[in-house]
């Protein structure tokens, strides 16, 4: 892997892992910010794993590092939250659906739909009877007992509901 300040390589192939990553984190940004209620920064991080990195120069607002880096990356470099916002609150609203979804509907069921999960809900409720009316059946004919009458009157009663 091979990363400057405008491009990031795998097997000298370019990808578009920094675009993406800078975008993600000015969304992720943005999101906070507006579920805590103030200003929250975030800054992107690309990890690579099992793999050489070659610095050519470092990006601009995304940090690359390794596996074995990460750990001393992070304690360099990541600080506390600064001004009004507490570090509970950002953790707050980073483990909160609505942060990252917040104009998603709720969707409501249409009465085809409705009516569609109704029928298949009498499908299985017959389909249940008709299995006991067949295990119900080879018991009693594993005992031998005359089976034909009980089978037929067990799995008739489910089928005409």
């Amino acid at each position: 892997m091979w990363v400057s300040p405008k491009a990031f390589l795998v097997n000298g192939q370019r990808q578009p892992y920094l675009r993406n990553s800078s975008h993600e984190a000015a969304r992720a940004a943005k999101l906070l910010s507006a579920a805590a209620g103030g200003t929250v920064d975030v800054l992107a991080v690309i990890v690579t794993v099992g793999a050489t990195l070659t610095h050519k120069g470092e990006p601009k607002d995304v940090a690359v590092v390794t596996l074995d880096q990460l750990v001393r990356f992070l304690i360099r470099t990541v600080s506390p939250p600064r001004g009004s916002i507490s570090g509970e609150l950002v953790r707050h609203a980073v483990l909160q659906p609505r942060t990252w979804a917040p104009r998603q509907p709720v969707p409501t069921p249409s009465v085809e739909d409705t009516e569609w999960f109704v029928g298949l809900r009498e499908r299985v409720r017959v389909a249940a009877r008709r299995r006991t009316a067949w295990v119900l059946g080879a018991a009693l004919a594993a005992l031998g007992l005359p089976v034909t009458a009980v089978v037929l009157t067990v799995a008739g009663t489910g089928l005409h509901r």
